[in-house]
């Protein structure tokens, strides 16, 4: 099941919350009719039931992540090497494109 993390500076003492409300005086019919709110509203809990949808989904698509990322590391465990394996080669090569598609692009060839 998931959980709500707090930063310390997001966390508040539960006085501040209420200060406002300590001197306010509750009409009794308004009482009342809070009270009859919370009674019937009231049930046993079983969270044991409770199913998380979002976190279920969120899960769901992590694992597709992995076992996709599984796939491609197989994948390029199991392809032999194309190309340069050498950084300088590699930086050479790039170079040596980039001035061929210049030139090809300007009509120079």
């Amino acid at each position: 099941m998931g959980a709500a993390l707090r930063y310390p500076n997001e966390v508040r003492d539960t006085d501040s919350y209420f200060e406002e409300v300590r001197g306010t005086k509750v009409i009794g019919k308004l009482f009342k009719l809070a009270e009859h709110i919370l009674d019937s509203k009231a049930a046993d809990s079983e969270p044991e039931k409770f199913e998380d949808r979002d976190e279920t989904a969120l899960v769901e698509m992590l694992r597709r992540k992995q076992a996709h990322m599984r796939k491609q590391s197989a994948n390029r465990l199991s392809s032999p090497r194309n190309g340069p394996t050498d950084l300088m080669t590699a930086l050479k090569a790039s170079i040596l494109q980039q001035i061929l598609t210049r030139q090809l692009l300007t009509g120079l060839l």
